[in-house]
C-alpha cells in the first residue's frame, strides 16, 4: 500500500505547478550600463559645442526695435561678418552708439547721417554735428532737445524761408529747430534766453506748435510778429493783428472757407474776401469761397 504521506505531498506539488504565474521579464536586462551612456553624451557635446560654435563666427543680425538696433554687445569683427551691406551699416551704427565711438559711424555707410546725429545727441556733443555729411539743422535740434538748450537752433543753417503771395518772406533762420524744440521743451524755456533774438524765435516756435498767437505777442520784431501771426493764425483775429498789407491778406485768404462741425463739410466765410486789398489774392479768395459753395447747392 502506498505511502498516504507521499501521494499527499506529490499531489500538493502538482497543485501548486498549476497556479504558479507566468514568470515576468526583468527589467533590469534592459537598462543600459553607465559607460554605455557614455557615447550618447558625446554626441549630445558634439551637437552643443557646433552651435556654440556657429553663433560666435555668424553675429545675430540686428533686430530693429522702436526705430534702433538692440543687439547683445557687439564687437568689430561682429560686424565684419555681415554680408549685407545695409544690415552691416546698421550693425556699425549699434555699435557706435554702444561704444560712444564716432569712428564707427563713418563705416555705417547708409546710417552714418543718423549715427553721427544720435551720437551727438546721446554724448551732447556739438562738434559731431559739424562733420560735411550730417543735417546740421536736425543734428543740433537732437541737442537742443537733450540739453533742453533752444539756443543749439542757432547753429542751423541760414536758409529757410517762406514764399508768401509773389514775394519771399525770409523767416528767422532755424526756425524749424524751435518748432521741433517746442514739441517736447517747455515754454519757460524761451523765458530764460538772455539773447533777445533767441527769445522771440524761440516764442515764434512754440506759437507755430500751439497753434496759439499768444506766444507772438511777446514777439517785438515787427516783421518776425507777422509771420508768426500768419503762422499761428487761429481766427481772423490773427489776420487783423498783421501790419503787413500782403502777409494779411493772404491770412484772410486762409479763411475764406471754413470747416463746420455740424455740417461735416467746408462753408464760405462770409465778408472775408472783401477785406483783401490785393487784387489776385481778393480773386483767388473768392473763387476760393465759390468752390466751398458748390457742395451745399
Amino acid at each position: 500500500m502506498p505511502n498516504l504521506k507521499k501521494i499527499l505531498k506529490s499531489t500538493k506539488s502538482m497543485n501548486n505547478n498549476q497556479t504558479q504565474p507566468t514568470t515576468q521579464p526583468n527589467p533590469k536586462r534592459f537598462q543600459l550600463k553607465t559607460w554605455q551612456w557614455l557615447p550618447v553624451l558625446i554626441i549630445v557635446a558634439v551637437i552643443v559645442g557646433g552651435v556654440f560654435w556657429y553663433i560666435n563666427q555668424h553675429p545675430q543680425i540686428p533686430k530693429e526695435v522702436d526705430g534702433n538696433f538692440q543687439l547683445r554687445r557687439q564687437t568689430q569683427e561682429d560686424c565684419q561678418y555681415i554680408s549685407d551691406i545695409d544690415l552691416r551699416s546698421k550693425c556699425y551704427y549699434s555699435l557706435a552708439l554702444q561704444d560712444s565711438d564716432s569712428s564707427f559711424c563713418d563705416l555705417a555707410l547708409y546710417n552714418e547721417d543718423e549715427c553721427y546725429r544720435a551720437l551727438a545727441k546721446k554724448l551732447n556733443d556739438p562738434s559731431l554735428c559739424e562733420n560735411g555729411r550730417v543735417n546740421k539743422c536736425i543734428c543740433y535740434t537732437g541737442i537742443a532737445q537733450e540739453s533742453r538748450d533752444p539756443s543749439y537752433c542757432e547753429y542751423c543753417l541760414k536758409d529757410e524761408y517762406w514764399y508768401i503771395g509773389s514775394e519771399d518772406y525770409r523767416e528767422p533762420h532755424g526756425i524749424q529747430c524751435y518748432r521741433a524744440y517746442a514739441k517736447f521743451g517747455s515754454a519757460s524755456d524761451c523765458d530764460e534766453l538772455k539773447d533777445q533774438d533767441i527769445r522771440e524765435k524761440c516764442y515764434f516756435g512754440f506759437a507755430h506748435t500751439a497753434n496759439s498767437i499768444a506766444f507772438c505777442n511777446k514777439i517785438t520784431n515787427v516783421a518776425w510778429r507777422d509771420l508768426c501771426y500768419y503762422d499761428a493764425r487761429d481766427g481772423l483775429s490773427a489776420c487783423e493783428k498783421i501790419i503787413d498789407s500782403q502777409i494779411r491778406d493772404k491770412c484772410y485768404n486762409a479763411f475764406a472757407c471754413y470747416f463746420d462741425q455740424s455740417m461735416h463739410n467746408w462753408v464760405p466765410l462770409e465778408s472775408t474776401c472783401d477785406k483783401i486789398i490785393d487784387k489776385a489774392i481778393k480773386n483767388a479768395c473768392y473763387l476760393k469761397r465759390q468752390q466751398c459753395m458748390e457742395p451745399l447747392r
